[in-house]
């Protein structure tokens, strides 16, 4: 039964030539989601009421937050600037994301009846529980070179928010 299957696909496959396949809509139900192009959220450091460096929770005023907001519409990417200067590039993503990032992001949590909570991560997920020691040891290395490539900017980040009075240390909840 397979090589009957098998023979079919082939000869449908090399019986087809370019542009020789239509589609009757009618007799199927595919469905084609446009994916939409990437969106970002443009933001400065002034828009960032307190940034804590032990638990690295970020504090957005309210107008950053409301666009923040629903974990169905992020924004894929937030652009930081300092003054006109770029200042860092981070993508967004919630707490139930399934991707691996190895590079900065800012990972939004939510809860029910309160606002979401956000955080700077070198990478998600965190590097914990069932890792591998190799996968575990490579992602670290990874994670590690692409701050590397980034502190200037990270470290022009943290001056200009302490300087403002937006550094919290208290890693108390």
């Amino acid at each position: 039964m397979k090589a009957i299957i098998c023979c079919f696909l082939v000869v449908s496959v090399l019986s087809c030539e370019k542009g020789d396949v239509s589609i009757d809509e009618e007799e199927t139900n595919w469905i084609v989601e446009e994916k939409d192009p990437l969106t970002s959220l443009v933001i400065t450091v002034d828009d960032i009421l307190s940034f804590n460096l032990a638990s690295r929770e970020i504090v957005f005023n309210d107008s950053i937050v409301c666009q923040l907001a629903d974990a169905n519409n992020l924004p894929d990417k937030l652009i930081l600037y300092l003054d006109e200067d770029l200042l860092l590039e981070m993508a967004i993503i919630t707490s139930t994301s399934s991707l691996i990032y190895n590079d900065l992001v800012i990972e939004a949590s939510y809860f029910e009846e309160r606002e979401p909570l956000f955080y700077l991560e070198d990478g998600y997920p965190l590097l914990q529980g069932a890792w591998s020691a190799e996968l575990k040891e490579s992602t670290q290395k990874e994670r590690q070179e692409n701050a590397q490539k980034r502190q200037a900017a990270w470290d022009t980040f943290i001056v200009y928010l302490s300087d403002a009075g937006k550094i919290a240390y208290c890693t108390c909840g």
